[in-house]
């Protein structure tokens, strides 16, 4: 059956004057199959087309104080889709175009009219109407047949009344074949009940809903993760149901899931990283209560940086992994190891029996560790120390102090060089005063609270002074003068080692410059100034050295840098190209505590190398212990042989100053001769004992 011709037309006449009601109500009683409805005000014709019952709306331009052309915007402002026709009783070309505009259908003028034009205009409107509906249906009907998103219409039981043919590629599901089935028979088991109560909440509530997160079964028995939301339409007579539009979210939520586990987790070892142990200790902690049972294990690698600059990134990676698995095959249950970053590793044990319990953990991770690791083709070895902590200790109750408590117990193993140990209170202390004096160091570097000490060298075969090394003390205003033994190793540690050793280095420039202008021209004495392997590493070292020399005037024969061999071996390449750089300002260079580290012949040949000193442990023994006797003897021929000098450091008596004269050694130093003195003490020494100094 064709609506334009058999259905009943429903139109709202909106007309203010009756007479003109009873003529267009006559005109319209002719139309078969028609429904009219009247109303004569403004405000009551908004609210019957806001109803939208009816198929077509005849408006009246004229309506009070108002038009029909005011109604016809409102009503298309508040979205309503009636087609409407606008009558008038003139004529007029701008209102014609002015009432197309506003959105009218059509335009009669009242005089003008009669039974059959206005059938046909209300007629041609209506289908108008009709066609944008249709167009539009066909639009939605392509869309949820060929959308990504899976339409399900249920009534108020959850069963299926309709579903969208793209189920079937979603989900693999036949749509013809689940009309009548309740659609949590599809709902994982474990998300059944929290879908069930969510419908039910959506069934009592009109409207839309917040989305849903589920998992649904696919053809295939796997299941997909899929994102529903619902729009309770149970009132609309043309729906009568729930609509729910689902997307498969499967990907997203895997993608989420990979994101948070890499939150969480180290990407090269797999382990928890720092934030989710700190997480599970404080957790840990919680659980244990006052009863502690909780333990953690601060692991640090030896050697690694080693391997991993010798045998490149892959390697150090490839060890990072072994670790791991030996660590987790060391704990039970009760144990996690996590990444702590780069080569540090932590260990939390829960329900641990007490110091007993993780020292045993901790020397089972530590002869673990010992083994050797097969990288490639080669076999390396590393090994660890370990600081422990006990969560039952007084103030460790929290994850930061215990995780802190095991770092300073890691400093105490590695200073005692004992693999592990266990805080206790006076490794606090210990720590409390590291730290106090690393804050005094950098306030003292910034207020250049340092002095520098001048220890005279002697020509062992005139007793001629020849110069003297620059040795650095700390004159604070709290401590007093502080032993470079107390305060080096910290300056190492914190990297101030840098700017305190330049600073020795211009003070000692200025000195030997100082000494060139009070002593005779004929008296040169050498200043010898220990270098830092930061400094040796730097990269602008030479240009620094440069700018010193610069400033301070000072000749470059009158200045030694001395170096140790482990600072030539840290990165032989990279040290060659600097000593040459310096050797090329007119500087010497000197090996200090020679015969105590690799002692190798070919750095003798490859470094430019002007002088070697014996170390203070060999010079002790001369004459008492044949070895030590046999080993500067050694050094001297090999002195020697390559054309270089030898200084002789820790003289402390005439026996030891003979024995090196007769075995050939050339300079020396030493409390025999003079212990280290400031500098003003130091030029009168130099100039009362510049002929000879007794032996």
């Amino acid at each position: 059956m064709n609506r334009l011709d058999k259905e009943l037309l429903r139109v709202l006449l909106v007309e203010d004057d009756e007479d003109d009601y009873v003529i267009i109500s006559d005109l319209l009683s002719e139309i078969e199959e028609l429904d009219l409805e009247w109303v004569s005000d403004y405000d009551d014709a908004l609210l019957a087309i806001g109803r939208e019952e009816h198929d077509v709306c005849l408006l009246d331009y004229r309506l009070g104080g108002r038009s029909g052309l005011d109604l016809l915007r409102t009503a298309s402002e508040k979205g309503h889709k009636t087609p409407m026709i606008l009558l008038t009783g003139r004529g007029d070309r701008e209102l014609d175009l002015e009432a197309m505009q506003a959105g009218a259908v059509g335009y009669l003028i009242k005089g003008q009219i009669d039974a059959h034009i206005l059938e046909r205009s209300i007629r041609y409107a209506f289908a108008q109407a009709l066609k944008v509906v249709s167009e539009s249906e066909r639009r939605f009907r392509t869309l949820v047949q060929n959308g990504s998103d899976v339409v399900t219409v249920m009534d108020a039981g959850g069963f299926i009344r309709y579903q969208s043919p793209s189920i079937e590629r979603v989900l693999g599901h036949d749509p013809e074949g689940m009309l009548g089935r309740s659609a949590f028979e599809y709902v994982h088991p474990e998300d059944a009940e929290r879908v069930r109560q969510s419908f039910t909440r959506n069934v009592g509530v009109p409207g839309v809903h917040e989305p849903l997160e589920m998992r649904v079964r696919h053809a295939d028995g796997s299941w997909r993760h899929m994102e529903a939301i619902a729009n309770n339409l149970l009132s609309e007579p043309s729906v009568g149901g729930i609509v729910l539009n689902s997307r498969d979210v499967t990907e997203r939520r895997a993608l989420e899931e990979r994101l948070a586990y890499q939150a969480f987790h180290d990407g090269l070892t797999g382990l928890p990283n720092r934030s989710m142990l700190v997480a599970g200790l404080e957790r840990a902690l919680e659980r244990a209560g006052e009863g502690g049972g909780v333990a953690v294990l601060f692991v640090d690698l030896n050697n690694f940086k080693l391997v991993n600059d010798s045998l490149g990134h892959g390697a150090g990676d490839a060890a990072l992994v072994e670790v791991a698995r030996r660590l987790g095959a060391c704990l039970g249950a009760g144990g996690i190891a996590a990444r702590f970053g780069g080569d540090e590793f932590v260990v939390l044990l829960e329900d641990v029996a007490g110091e007993a319990g993780a020292t045993e953990i901790a020397e089972r991770v530590v002869g673990a560790l010992e083994a050797p690791f097969t990288l490639g083709t080669k076999e390396v070895f590393l090994s660890a120390n370990i600081g422990a902590a006990l969560g039952a200790s007084p103030g460790l109750d929290d994850a930061a102090g215990l995780l802190r408590a095991a770092d300073v117990a890691l400093h105490s193993a590695k200073a005692a060089g004992s693999g592990y140990a266990v805080f206790d209170a006076a490794m606090n202390e210990k720590a409390l005063e590291r730290l106090d004096l690393e804050a005094d160091l950098r306030r003292a570097v910034d207020q250049e609270e340092f002095l520098v000490y001048y220890q005279p060298k002697v020509e062992l075969s005139t007793g001629r002074i020849i110069g003297a090394e620059a040795l650095v003390r700390w004159q604070s205003p709290e401590r007093g003068l502080v032993s470079p033994a107390k305060f080096i190793p910290v300056a190492e540690e914190t990297g101030l080692i840098r700017p305190i050793g330049g600073w020795v280095l211009r003070e000692a420039c200025f000195q030997a410059k100082r000494w060139q202008g009070y002593l005779p021209p004929d008296y040169l004495p050498v200043v010898s100034v220990n270098l830092s392997a930061a400094q040796l590493k730097h990269p602008g070292f030479v240009s620094e050295v440069a700018r010193t020399l610069e400033e301070t005037g000072v000749d470059p024969a009158a200045v030694v840098l001395e170096i140790t061999e482990s600072m030539l071996m840290d990165d032989a390449e990279k040290g060659v190209e600097t000593l040459f750089g310096l050797k090329a300002l007119g500087l010497r260079i000197a090996v200090d505590d020679f015969g105590t580290g690799y002692s190798s012949l070919s750095y003798l040949k490859r470094f430019p190398i002007d002088t070697l000193k014996i170390d203070r442990s060999f010079v002790d023994g001369l004459g008492r212990e044949p070895g030590d006797t046999a080993i500067v003897r050694a050094v001297m021929g090999l002195a020697r042989a390559l054309g270089l000098d030898v200084v002789a450091e820790g003289i402390e008596t005439a026996e030891q100053l003979a024995l090196l004269r007769e075995l050939g050694c050339d300079y020396g130093q030493g409390y025999h001769f003079a212990r280290p003195l400031p500098g003003a003490e130091a030029v009168e020494f130099l100039a009362r004992a510049r002929l000879a100094v007794g032996a």
